[in-house]
């Protein structure tokens, strides 16, 4: 018995689509667990991998800084656990190199030596470059237990200070509550 055309397109139409529920299923078991302000990954004996998605600092020159950082935490944090840190820069100037990046609070510092110039682009009139680096990750929780941050970019032909907006400080407020009472 021959398929009418309307017989083969509703079986087709079907299949297609349990094909593409199989595939965002499939996709979705990747990920372990997640929130609006980060993403965590089981890693197996080495523990769980977070990934704090980009927090954005800005100025009254129209320039901003978008953060994300990566750590691995187990048990406890020791002194020879790194986190990555990276950075976009967008500004009016072309930031090809940074020599330091200092992240203050009230009663913290952290100065971030050693960044890797990851990529740089035009976009419009500004310039966004990126950069990565690392820092001890013992730092983090007594750094996000402030959210009145103030971070100052220097290079050599550019100097810039950035402070969190009312958003980023919540942003930061909710993940020392939820994130860093975890992995304190």
């Amino acid at each position: 018995m021959k398929k009418t055309a309307p017989e083969y397109f509703f079986k087709s139409l079907v299949f297609l689509g349990v094909i593409i529920l199989l595939s965002l299923n499939a996709c979705s078991g990747l990920k372990r667990s997640g929130s609006i302000l980060y993403e965590s990954f089981y890693v197996g004996e080495k523990g769980t991998q977070y990934f704090i998605k980009p927090i954005t600092f800005s100025n009254q020159n129209s320039e901003n800084l978008r953060m994300d950082y990566t750590f691995r935490f187990r048990n406890n944090i020791s002194t020879s656990d790194t986190a990555t840190i990276n950075f976009t820069l967008r500004s009016n100037q072309l930031i090809r190199e940074v020599d330091s990046i200092c992240i203050k609070t009230k009663t913290n510092q952290l100065t971030i030596r050693n960044t890797t110039s990851l990529f740089m682009e035009r976009e419009n009139d500004q310039f966004s470059s990126r950069f990565s680096s690392t820092c001890p990750t013992q730092f983090l929780p007594d750094l996000f237990h402030d959210s009145n941050w103030t971070i100052s970019v220097y290079s050599k032909n550019h100097s810039t200070c950035m402070s969190s907006s009312r958003s980023a400080k919540r942003k930061i407020e909710r993940l020392n509550h939820n994130l860093f009472a975890l992995v304190k």
